[in-house]
Formats: structure tokens, sequence, C-alpha cells
């Protein structure tokens, strides 16, 4: 395994990725790839179901292309995503095959659960990352992959927009105006760049040019976009997701003594986040300062960090407001002062306003403990709150308490897991614009309860993990959310190598009735 150094991960959370060379794998491997992806898309060609030839293309790729899975496990990709991610990183059940094609696509962050569900709100805290590889040499004219450098802590507003998708756009209207596929070039290139300079004139968009058989590692939510093929030629890219199960340990790196972030307004968030991910002390230096003179998003980032470090109670009422951007910003920065801000997340959770109840429940997530009275709240909103966003992020929050949690209470423990098992039970399973069936509050229980395993282990908590095991086996063989069935194998297997027998056995017979291919089709 070959890990990253830690200027290595520095340079990944200040400007979002990091190519990689993959020199043990062989070439032909990447031309194998690459020519059954031409196979498939023919495939698709054929069909005239569009959404059942999307299956071919879409989150089952290992399959179909097993030597995908020598990229996955090469010694480049493994050790990065273990020094980012920590060694128990999981894949999640979403993947897909690129084609460029001759559209444009705008700029976006990707949505938090697949076929743009939304996933509560996006942490600054290195949570999921993804990873791009591309089977052939890719030029600008190729359809190369365009990112917005650093842009993985600023987002947009959405309050009022009527957005209901997951993904966070620079232009809500940019399909709907069919701006996409203009046959006026010039009318693509000048909106794209209206977008750009809208959201922060200081950041210069970067084609990615790949050498054949490389790896982009990319922060989740690097805000990018697909560019339109310019000559007779194919362009592949298949992309794959990753979570983290486990909070930051520290692993063994190749420690280095300084990094100079490349935009100031970055400089106090990448800190947080070097020290959060428990790297080597590292000296964070500038390498320009910011030439926004206005209030773009990175400037109300870096204020509200500012105020954080100066504990100003001016957060605490922008945290608390309606006020989105500033509401946004102080959101985050308030989860690098530990209970700084407790009391009034607690105070949040009870707000009138939905998208505030959310801010409460996401902080408490990041910096409560264990105990009574937060469970409390956390679990009445996940159960009962009216709006579905509030829930998803109550159980995410309960999720990341637990996974941090040195002290484990039985009794919370209990009533925490019997609200997981009560929605995956009830909740209600709605097909997405793809007419594939997946709810987002299943999905993020399942998360919570893969989360779980490692703490409970090593806190010998063999009950609870038992009856995990138990619950599982109920549940598992007749799951019908891909994404949720796929996380809910994982737990299984992880069970199962601890001994878990309720697992073991459903493990076992897993593997006998589902021999081909453990997800739903």
């Amino acid at each position: 395994m070959t890990s990253l150094s830690s200027v290595e991960i520095a340079r990944f959370l200040d400007v979002g990725y990091l190519v990689l060379q993959l020199p043990d794998v062989a070439e032909e491997i990447h031309d194998r790839i690459f020519d059954k992806c031409e196979s498939l898309y023919q495939g698709v060609a054929s069909i005239q179901d569009s959404d059942v030839g999307l299956n071919l293309i879409a989150d089952n790729i290992n399959t179909t292309i097993p030597e995908l899975n020598q990229i996955l496990g090469s010694e480049q990709v493994d050790g990065a995503l273990t020094s980012l991610l920590g060694k128990e990183y999981f894949r999640y059940n979403h993947s897909f095959i690129h084609r460029a094609g001759t559209n444009d696509q705008s700029y976006h962050k990707d949505s938090g659960l697949p076929w743009g569900t939304r996933n509560g709100i996006r942490s600054h805290r290195l949570n999921w990352a993804m990873i791009f590889y591309y089977p052939q040499a890719t030029t600008m004219e190729m359809g190369a992959t365009e990112i917005l450098p650093g842009t993985q802590y600023w987002s947009v507003d959405r309050e009022g927009t009527g957005a209901t998708e997951g993904e966070d756009r620079l232009d809500y209207s940019f399909e709907s105006d069919k701006i996409n596929g203009h046959p006026d070039l010039t009318v693509r290139d000048s909106r794209l760049l209206r977008n750009v300079e809208e959201f922060d004139h200081s950041i210069q968009p970067l084609k990615l040019e790949i050498p054949k058989g490389s790896v982009v590692l990319v922060h989740f939510d690097l805000i990018h976009r697909g560019t339109r093929l310019a000559v007779q030629k194919s362009r592949y890219m298949a992309k794959f997701w990753f979570l983290r199960t486990t909070e930051p340990r520290g692993i063994e790196i190749r420690a280095q003594d300084t990094y100079q972030c490349e935009d100031s307004r970055r400089a106090l968030v990448l800190d947080s986040c070097l020290k959060w991910l428990k790297v080597p002390a590292l000296n964070v230096q500038a390498v320009r300062a910011s030439c926004s003179s206005d209030h773009t998003e990175g400037d109300l980032v870096e204020r509200a960090y500012k105020l954080a470090t100066q504990r100003d109670r001016i957060l605490l009422e922008e945290f608390a407001s309606t006020h989105e951007a500033r509401r946004r910003a102080a959101t985050q920065a308030l989860c690098t002062q530990g209970t700084f801000g407790l009391d009034t997340a607690l105070s949040n959770t009870q707000a009138t306003s939905p998208t505030v109840r959310m801010s409460g429940a996401f902080l408490l997530g990041e910096v409560a403990d264990l105990e009574e009275r937060t469970v409390s709240i956390l679990l009445d909103l996940a159960s009962s709150d009216p709006e579905k966003d509030v829930r998803v992020t109550s159980i995410n929050a309960i999720g990341r308490i637990v996974r941090r949690s040195s002290n484990l209470n039985g009794n919370l423990l209990s009533r925490v897991f019997e609200t997981l098992y009560r929605v995956i039970k009830k909740s209600d399973l709605t097909p997405t614009r793809r007419r594939i069936q997946q709810d987002a509050e299943r999905q993020v229980a399942y998360i919570a309860l893969l989360t779980s395993v490692s703490v409970l282990d090593a806190k010998r908590h063999q009950k609870e993990l038992h009856d995990l095991g138990e619950f599982l086996s109920s549940v598992v063989s007749s799951e019908s959310d891909r994404y949720a069935k796929g996380t809910a194998v994982e737990i299984v297997c992880r069970l199962a190598k601890l001994g878990i027998r309720p697992a073991v056995n459903c493990a076992v017979a897993l593997l006998r009735d589902e021999r081909v291919n453990s997800f739903v089709h």
C-alpha cells in the first residue's frame, strides 16, 4: 500500500483532487476496460428502454468489467483512500461509466446519495470521496472533466429556488434552458463563464488532461462538470464513491513540514481539516491572498472560521438565522469549536424553520456526546419530523455521534438501534428519475449501522452486535433499495468476520442464493 504524504493530503484538502498513476497495472488491463466500455455503450444503444439500458453502465460495473477491481485494489488507490478515509473505508454501491458526448454539463457537486437524492448538510470534514478512472489518455478536446479547484468548501443557496435534486448547481436552469446542447457553442461558453464569475471571479476553471490509465482522487464536494467532445474519439470515465466508517485514528504517513495553501480564504478550513484527520502538524501558509473584493461564499466561510477562533457570539446568532449563506458558513465553522455552539444547536432543533432545524441536528452530530438529551432530540427528529431532509440529517447525526463515542451507554444504544431498525422497516421506497427504487432515510440508517460496527467491537458490546446480526438476517434478502442492500451486505460481512453467528449464517445464505451478484437490479 502506498500512503500519501502529509503534503499530498494537504493538497487534496486544499484544491480538492489528486492525480494518481498506477505503475503496477499493465497497459493491457486499461485496453480491456476501454474495449468493454465500448461494448457496454453499444449494448445501451440497442436497448429501447433507456432506464433498462442504464443498468449496464451504472452501479454493477465491477461485475460487468471485473478488471476494474484491479484498478480499485491497486496500491496507489488503496493507499490514498486509506490515508484519507481510514483503513476501513467502504465502497458505496453507486458507480457509473460516463462517456463524453456533444453536450456540456453544468457546474455541480454530486448529490449526497445516488440519482439526485439529497443527504442533509455537506460537511467540511472528509467523510466521502470519489474516484474518477480514465482507461484512455484524455485531452481537453475529448470531453475532459473540468473542475473548479478548491470549491469543495463553498456552496450555493438553494432555499427559494425550487430545486429539489441533491446536486448543488451554479446554474439551476442550465439544462431547462437547453444551454447544455445549444448549437451555438459561444452561447454555452459565455453562460458557463458567467456562472463561474458570479460565483467567485478569482476561480480559474481547470480541464484535467489525464494520461492513459490514471485515476483522479476527487473530494466529494468539489464543483465539477463534464465538457463536450470535440473530436471523433471515445472518452470514458468510471466513477466510484467511497465513505469513511470510522473516526480518524491517525496513520503512519510521510510527514513534511510546510504546505502552501493556494487561496488564503481556505487556510483556516484546511488547518481544521488536517487537525481533524490527525495529520502530523504542518505549517499552512497561503500562496496568494484572495483577490475577491465582495462577499462571495469564500469570503463568508473565511469570516466565519475567523469568528469561530475568537468564539465570537455573533456566529451563534448567524447559526440560528434564516440568512442561508451566513447560517451555512456559521454551521461549518462551529464544528471546529467543540461545545461552544451546543446550546444553540439544541435550540435550533426546535425552530419553526426546517433548514434551521437541520443546522441544529447537523452540528449535534459533529460535536455532541452520546447523552440523554441530545439522543432524545435527534431520535424524535429522525422518527417524526415532518420534513424528510431534517429526518435524514438527524439519522446521519446519530450515526456520527455513535461512531465518535468512547463511552457507550447500553440503554441509549438500544434506543438508537430500535429507531434505526424502525426507519429501515417503515421507509417508503420511491422511484427516482431513473425508476430505481430507493429511499434516503433507509440508506443513511444502514450507513449509521455500518459506522457503529467498529466502535461496538472495540467496546465489546457483543449483545448489540448479535442483535444487529439478527436484524440484518431478517431484512437483507428482501431489501429492494440496491444502495441500502449494498450497505447491509457490507455490515453482514463485517459482523461475520467478527464471528457473529447470525451474520455468518446470513452471509452463507447470501452466497448460496445470490451467486452472481449480491445487489438488487
